[in-house]
């Protein structure tokens, strides 16, 4: 006679889940958002919708696959609701990440950096931006096909031109722009 374990209850689902996601989702959100209270907003959006997502989770694909499926979703349609209230009131949010304490000229210099790639990630389309995130999140081509949809094959080509813009996009920063 087999036994089935009992069905975990959402709360502690989605405790596991963002237990062990959470960095990985953190990162995520930075690169979708331009400040750390939209960072925070998107984070909180993410988790409400594993909520509601999680109990129809079928286990047609890994659990982490699906996580970044739903957190995909939430993130393109919250960008795109930032960028309807931005054209309604006209308002821009302004990036402030001045650190508050003096740290070493390394720290600095690995900051700009990061800050350079995730601005270099927020000029890449949607599809290719999540390429790139599950990939620098470890994401086997196999598990990356279960969340954008289509072969393996067929992500890795994908991922390939993705890197290629991505790259473009870091030298395009580097650019000195010209004033008027």
């Amino acid at each position: 006679m087999a036994t089935t374990a009992a069905p975990e209850p959402s709360a502690d689902r989605l405790r596991r889940v963002l237990t062990e996601h959470g960095p990985a989702l953190r990162r995520f959100a930075t690169s979708w958002t331009r400040s750390d209270a939209e960072r925070d907003d998107l984070l909180q959006d993410i988790a409400i919708a594993l909520l509601a997502a999680l109990p129809r989770f079928r286990g047609d694909c890994p659990e982490r696959a699906f996580v970044w499926r739903v957190a995909h979703n939430r993130a393109c349609t919250a960008t795109s609701q930032r960028k309807r209230t931005e054209a309604f009131d006209g308002t821009v949010d302004v990036e402030s990440r001045a650190s508050t304490s003096p740290s070493p000229h390394d720290v600095v210099e690995h900051r700009q950096r990061l800050d350079r790639l995730q601005r270099a990630l927020r000029l890449l389309r949607a599809d290719q931006r999540l390429l790139v995130m599950l990939a620098l999140e470890g994401l086997s081509l196999d598990e990356t096909a279960a969340v954008v949809g289509g072969t393996a094959n067929a992500v890795g080509v994908r991922l390939h031109r993705a890197r290629a813009a991505l790259l473009a996009a870091v030298a395009s920063l580097d650019v000195p722009q010209e004033t008027p």
